[in-house]
This record gives structure tokens, sequence and C-alpha cells, in this order.
């Protein structure tokens, strides 16, 4: 395809977007013309600003502390508002608060107490060699507390994890597992489904990281027997920066399991100021302290334009976007030190494309000060993140004539 061809490609599809309108919702900085990077921070809606205007304005302003008596009810709230219309999940099964770190070791804790109950047991814990940091280390913690073993999965970025070596490790006996529904480095894309099923054969609990797949692909933890996930909200849901995490707990164990943390939040009678602790019921359990309301309502706000649009459109467009990057990859990039880092198979990605280039890192500052903004992960990865809602077919034809226009006088 030649270079004019691209480009009416891209404005023939951009016409035929069906959720080219959501772009106007967002605010767009002149800046960061062509923004990829909303795999890492999303952009900011419209209707955030006004309402933290509002909060700031009225509820805090002028209402003060009576407005708590709505304030405290939105952590279930908005996890509601994610659980029926992005997560696949039923009411009362997700929570809104606290980081994702602090919601995978609850979580992990909480599975950890499933496990062990009854006299069950836990041989080993397990992970992606690949995984987020994070996970990595939480998850290695939990193995020298349990004194079991950490064993690692290897990836590839043509397929992501390696389902053989995982089946194989299950077969052990049962296990505490942690994975990433989509890797944060390659964008490849777990079968949750067949990993639970796998899973239940040996009597073991996966914990999913749902961080750089929710608000841009499918999810359905209830179909797909998920009885434990977490997730960030600043990326493709666009909560802004240093947004509340979500905690999903299937209601089939949710009170089966204990939470590692007991605070005043997740007490029964919470202002009866008891000494003694007794749970909430259901996932109200997994409440701590006070909770984030600023950034709650901007979840709330960010979710709303997600779910109004639909997760399978959104979905479905992040493939389309995935492919005619590939393919603008492999015409104007593949022979200028470029590697595709990601699967070229659509099912089996997200809604991000990573680069490989041994001038990465130079890269990536150059390509911003053209107003192409992507991100850099080491040691050589350039990610490139779709998030459908705002990003358009002539934006990526845009941005690679960009990244190869500075790769070339990088070289």
């Amino acid at each position: 395809m030649t270079v004019s061809e691209s480009l009416k490609t891209a404005q023939d599809l951009d016409a035929r977007d069906q959720l080219a309108k959501f772009r106007d919702r967002f605010h767009f900085d002149a800046a960061a013309k062509y923004y990829l990077d909303g795999n890492s921070l999303g952009r900011p809606p419209k209707r955030a600003i006004e309402t933290v205007t509002h909060l700031v304005k009225k509820e805090w302003g002028e209402d003060l502390i009576t407005s708590w008596g709505h304030w405290q009810k939105l952590p279930i709230e908005v996890g509601n508002l994610l659980a029926g219309e992005i997560l696949g999940a039923r009411e009362g099964e997700v929570l809104v608060a606290d980081s994702t770190t602090t919601n995978l070791y609850k979580a992990l804790r909480a599975a950890k107490s499933l496990l062990l109950a009854n006299g069950g047991r836990c041989v080993q814990v397990i992970t992606e060699a690949d995984n987020f940091p994070t996970d990595l280390y939480l998850t290695a913690d939990l193995a020298r507390e349990l004194e079991v073993p950490w064993k690692t999965i290897r990836t590839t970025s043509a397929v992501g994890m390696d389902l053989e070596e995982l089946r194989g490790l299950l077969s052990v006996g049962p296990s505490l597992v942690c994975l990433s529904h989509v890797s944060y480095k390659s964008g490849a894309k777990v079968d949750m489904k067949l990993v639970n099923e796998l899973a239940a054969v040996s009597e073991s609990i996966v914990v999913w990281d749902l961080s750089h797949s929710v608000g841009s692909t499918e999810v359905n933890l209830n179909a797909d027997g998920v009885l434990f996930a977490v997730g960030c909200t600043y990326k493709y849901l666009n909560g802004g920066p240093g947004a509340p995490a979500f905690i999903y707990v299937n209601n089939e164990v949710v009170d089966s399991v204990e939470t590692p943390i007991k605070g005043w939040f997740s007490q029964r009678d919470q202002f009866e100021m008891e000494s003694t602790y007794s749970p909430r019921p259901g996932i109200g359990k997994f409440s701590n302290g006070t909770p984030n309301i600023i950034g709650t309502y901007l979840v709330r706000e960010g979710a709303s334009l997600i779910a109004e649009a639909g997760l399978a459109n959104l979905a479905e467009k992040g493939r389309g976007l995935g492919d005619f990057f590939v393919g603008l990859f492999d015409e104007r990039l593949k022979g200028m030190g470029f590697t595709l880092e990601s699967p070229r198979e659509p099912l089996m990605r997200g809604s991000h494309v990573t680069l490989g280039h041994q001038n990465a890192r130079k890269l990536v500052p150059a390509l911003i000060e053209r107003g192409v903004v992507p991100d850099f992960r080491t040691p050589d990865l350039i990610r490139f993140g779709f998030a459908s809602s705002y990003v358009s077919y002539s934006d990526l034809y845009s941005a690679v004539e960009i990244v190869g226009d500075v790769a070339a006088k990088l070289a």
C-alpha cells in the first residue's frame, strides 16, 4: 500500500467510525497532538472538570460534612457501574478504593485464606516472568510468607504466556496464581476462562490484574469464573492521575474470605466505634480508611463515558486500530530497525502495540517534541496505546509518519 493509499484508508475508516463522536467529549491539548499513551494515563473527560468544580464549590464548600451522607456510598456505587457495564460482574462485587498495589495485596491474601480454609494447602505461588513489577514483588513476598516455591512462567511477545508451562505447574497441586489479563509490555492477552478452568482442576485460585485491559478489552468476570481481580482506573477508564483502583471479589466467596487490612470503613457498625472488629458483609469488608472522594467522582465520569460508548464497540475499534498500526509498521517502519513486540493476531492482543528499537530511549522524548506521545519501557521498547474513545485512524497514520522521520534522523 502506498503512502497516499494508507492515508485514504485512514480517512475512510474515520468516516465510518461510530465512536468518533466521543472524541469531542475529552479535553485536548495542542502540544500532545497524537496522544498514544492512554494505556498509561487517559485523557481527561470534559465532564470530569465540571464535576470537580461542583464538588469543591458545592458539596465541600457549602454542604461540608453533611455530604458524607452520599460520599461514603460512592465506592460501591461506582463499583456497581464498573461491574455491570465494563467488567461483566454483579452488583456488590466491585469496590473502588485504594491503589492497585493495596488491592492486589488484599486480593492475594483473601485468595490465600480461601485456599487454606478447612485444612487446605498451597503448594506454590505462580506468576508470569514478565508480569508488572508490583505483581512480581507481592507474589514473591507471599511465597516467602507461605514458605512455598515462587514459580514464574515464560512469556514471548508473539503469544504471551506459555499456557503449556502453566498447565504443567498446576498439575503439581493447589496453587495461588497471579496473572495479568493483558501484558503491560507486549499487550498479549490471556484467555481468562481457559486459565480458570485449568486452575479449577487442581483446586488452584487465580487473582487477575486487569489494569491494561479494563475499559478497552472485553472482560466477563462472572462468565469466565473469576473469583478475584483488581485493576487501575487511570488508563483506559480515564479516571485521572492517582485515581483509586478497584477490587472485585465474587459474591460466591466474599463472605468466606478474610481481608488482611481491617480499617474502620470495613467495620460492620462503623459509627458505633467498637473496639472489637466485625467485618461488613460483602465487598464492603475490603474498604479500609476514608475513600478518595474526588478521585472516585472522576472514575465515575470516565467509566460512564466508556459504558455509554459500549465496551464491545471500543474493543472492536481497538483491534482495528491495532491492525492498522501493525500494517503501517510493515509498510513504513519494519526496515528501520524496529521490531514488532506484540502479537499480530488481534484477538490475542489488548489495545496497545509495542515496538522494539535499539534507540528507543532516545526516540521517545524526540517523538514527544514532535507531538507524538507513546511511552518507553526498558530496555528498548516503545508502547503505543489506542484509546478507542478518542484516538482516530488518521492519528495513527500521522504518528507513524513522524516516527519514521524521527528514527531516520537519529540513525
